[in-house]
């Protein structure tokens, strides 16, 4: 974390980092770009609280809490009150407690209470806010026991067209969950608006014994 003297520390950077590299029992928190990125790295992330991490870099802004580009694994994590913020003509925000390109797998975690926003500072472009909780753009999703609530995905247009998807959950590959809570949360657009608890384009979903 950063005393409240200090800013721009930029979180945790794993960029071509041991195969044996671990983070447990750690709390990483205000940060401002990502709390976690992972880059052609696979550390064994454990036991860890990652909040209240902010990610706001203009016309597309994703990852407050864990962005990752490789394959990871989270077991027993929170990430929460993350926050996504995207300003510019036509903005993207993505993924604000992870967003992840790299196959994802979540054991045990909780995921809430981030939130993703998309506002147009001008003109006709189209605005886009893509999974508060959870993005994961290229590579499949799995999760077991875990709860994805309160997230929200709001996107705010000057003129032109809005998408809010995901709140909960945003893939665009495979997604798979068995015991898990995906609960109360809100796409919050007012009109395209998708997928309050999870959006699916371009894979298979398969969800066995969730609440949704």
């Amino acid at each position: 974390t950063r005393p409240d003297s200090v800013s721009g520390w930029q979180g945790i950077y794993f960029n071509y980092s041991s195969p044996a590299s671990e983070l447990a029992y750690c709390v990483i928190e205000r940060a401002t770009f990502h709390g976690i990125r992972v880059d052609q790295s696979s550390p064994n992330i454990h036991d860890c609280a990652i909040r209240r991490n902010t990610s706001a870099t203009g016309a597309s802004s994703f990852g407050a809490g864990i962005y990752s580009n490789s394959p990871l694994t989270l077991r027993h994590c929170t990430i929460s009150d993350n926050v996504v913020s995207a300003y510019a003509w036509s903005p993207t925000g993505r993924g604000g407690g992870i967003c992840s390109s790299g196959a994802l797998q979540l054991f045990d975690c909780v995921i809430s209470r981030n939130s993703v926003s998309a506002t147009a500072s001008a003109g006709y472009g189209a605005t886009y806010a893509l999974g508060g909780g959870l993005y994961a753009d290229s590579a499949a999703v799995t999760m077991q026991r875990c709860m994805v609530v309160d997230n929200t995905a709001a996107a705010t247009p000057y003129w032109g067209g809005r998408n809010s998807s995901g709140a909960g959950i945003y893939s665009k590959n495979r997604f798979g969950a068995c015991n898990t809570i995906i609960a109360r949360n809100q796409t919050l657009s007012g009109s395209g608006n998708h997928g309050s608890g999870v959006y699916v384009g371009g894979g298979d979903a398969v969800l066995l014994n969730c609440t949704i």
